[in-house]
């Protein structure tokens, strides 16, 4: 019965709330007790999870991704929009907040000692080397094969010998099949290619490249699955 009686004084306080009649005088005087007011669109769970919001300044949609800076809602700033608007990127994310662009070293940044401007660290000591030696060479000379145009890292003109530094492994599956397309290519035309590759090379250049070119085997692809 009471419970009855709870419900009817619950319902009027309702009714009046929404522009009904007044009242009666015994609900009157409970008028000024805050009524609380629920939400029976769904049922209540004391231990509903609210959703993972990450508490960094790398939250997508708040901050430009490449420099934290406030984006209006966009994955850019200006300045990168413009930077990268006609590129395909590739982007490495760590924890869920940690965000580096692969082919960000694709910039042609990279000073060499002779002046050559190259595209990553590992280029720059490849051509260190060459510099160094006093092996003449030229940076992305183009290549036609089949009437599409190629640009093998390095070519050698004393040595006809292109250089192909590979900077990613079999993970990054548009790199690799990038890669594999190429080298068909390279294997047609009966290039002399002598290729590096950043996790096995990159320790000690110098010595992979003594190594390299001291025992590569003319118009055949060398080192490709070391």
């Amino acid at each position: 019965m009471r419970r009855l009686r709870r419900v009817a004084f619950f319902g009027q306080v309702v009714h009046k709330l929404r522009g009904g009649d007044d009242l009666t005088p015994k609900t009157k005087e409970r008028a000024d007790i805050e009524t609380p007011v629920f939400d029976f669109s769904r049922k209540q769970n004391k231990e509903e999870k609210q959703p993972y919001v990450p508490q960094n300044e790398w939250s997508i949609g708040n901050n430009c991704i490449v420099c934290g800076t406030e984006s209006n809602g966009y994955l850019f700033c200006r300045t990168h929009y413009n930077k990268y608007k006609n590129k395909t990127l590739l982007l490495k994310i760590t924890k869920c907040s940690e965000i580096e662009i692969l082919d960000e070293s694709y910039e042609g940044i990279y000073i060499c000692r002779d002046g050559h401007v190259v595209k990553s660290k590992s280029e720059r000591e490849i051509d260190n080397y060459l510099f160094s030696n006093k092996i003449a060479h030229a940076y992305e000379k183009a290549l036609t094969i089949d009437g599409e145009t190629f640009h093998p890292d390095f070519y050698l003109p004393e040595l006809k010998v292109y250089i192909e530094h590979w900077g990613y492994d079999e993970s990054n599956y548009e790199y690799t099949r990038t890669k594999n397309y190429k080298i068909e290519k390279y294997r047609k035309k009966g290039i002399t290619l002598i290729c590096t590759h950043e996790k096995t090379d990159t320790k000690d250049i110098e010595a992979t490249l003594d190594r390299k070119l001291e025992s590569y085997e003319e118009g055949k692809i060398n080192f490709l699955d070391e």
